[in-house]
């Protein structure tokens, strides 16, 4: 991804969280983005903030699949994500 050089740069003059925005809409890359996030933050041993603005069925699939991310970069606890439209439109099971 383009921001790639950019984060790091970033990161190289201490930046402590590394993030995202939109990975469905804004890169048009949802896995690509997400991966990126979490190979620079394992690298760095920073935290991860990630806004989702998008709503709807879009939004519930990214928000998702950065649970799973954190999950499988045993990254839990060190995720938040924000601005987080679509929970209004999330599956009730999402709420236990």
């Amino acid at each position: 991804l383009e921001s790639e050089s950019l984060i790091r740069k970033s990161l190289d003059m201490g930046c402590d969280l590394v993030g995202g925005v939109d990975p469905a809409t804004r890169e048009n890359n949802v896995e690509g983005s997400l991966d990126l996030c979490f190979k620079l933050a394992k690298e760095y041993d920073v935290d991860i903030d990630y806004h989702i603005h998008d709503i709807g069925t879009v939004g519930v699939y990214s928000i998702n699949r950065l649970a799973q991310k954190t999950i499988e970069n045993g990254y839990k606890g060190r995720v938040t994500t924000s601005h987080a439209w679509c929970f209004a439109d999330a599956p009730s099971e999402w709420l236990d």
